[in-house]
């Protein structure tokens, strides 16, 4: 917007930093705010654009969505790289949950694309070298410990979880991998 009005700027800016703007606009709203609470119109405001381009560009509010699902990706992975050992789930992470259950609504395409793999890879992986597991088992503690972080942040009053448990739950995956991990070691030393 200029500095007289309120209005976006009708400056010619090449599709792809007016595409870069929505999607961090988009990101920063969903900080605050559930997707299903947002409109297209806050979007593009917050965004300082034109309401149009988020048709135009992304062909909808779901597509603008959609388009931010693999930043809020790259936020998670920050979060996790080091390992989830905090006593509270960080918020960036809360913020890809209801980002994905909302696009799993409206856009569910976009996992066919398996654009979340990325994450999966990621605390695979940690998971391999934390545990010394092998690279299937560490994909199904992935597959568990992802899913009590969805249940945790989007029907956490149905599991009767509160304050703290989130550590509770951290600590009891970190005994599941040691376990598994030993029963492994010990199955691999019996058979050689």
């Amino acid at each position: 917007m200029s500095a007289t009005s309120n209005r976006p700027s009708r400056a010619r800016r090449p599709r792809a930093e007016v595409q870069d703007n929505l999607v961090e606009a988009t990101l920063r709203l969903l900080d605050d705010h559930d997707p299903k609470d947002l409109t297209s119109r806050q979007i593009a405001s917050a965004a300082n654009e034109h309401l149009r381009y988020v048709a135009d560009f992304f062909g909808g509010q779901a597509g603008l969505l959609a388009a931010t699902l693999p930043r809020a990706i790259e936020e998670a992975i920050a979060e996790i790289s080091p390992g989830l050992t905090k006593d509270e789930l960080p918020a960036r992470i809360r913020k890809l949950v209801r980002l994905s259950a909302w696009l799993v609504q409206h856009q569910p395409t976009v996992f066919a694309e398996r654009v979340h793999r990325p994450l999966f890879n990621v605390v695979i992986d940690f998971h391999e070298k934390e545990y010394g597991l092998d690279r299937p088992t560490a994909r199904l503690l992935t597959q568990r410990s992802l899913a009590g972080i969805y249940a945790y942040v989007l029907f956490g009053p149905i599991f009767d979880l509160e304050d703290g448990d989130f550590a509770a739950h951290v600590e009891l995956t970190q005994t599941i991998g040691n376990a598994v991990a030993e029963v492994q070691r010990r199955s691999n030393t019996a058979s050689t």
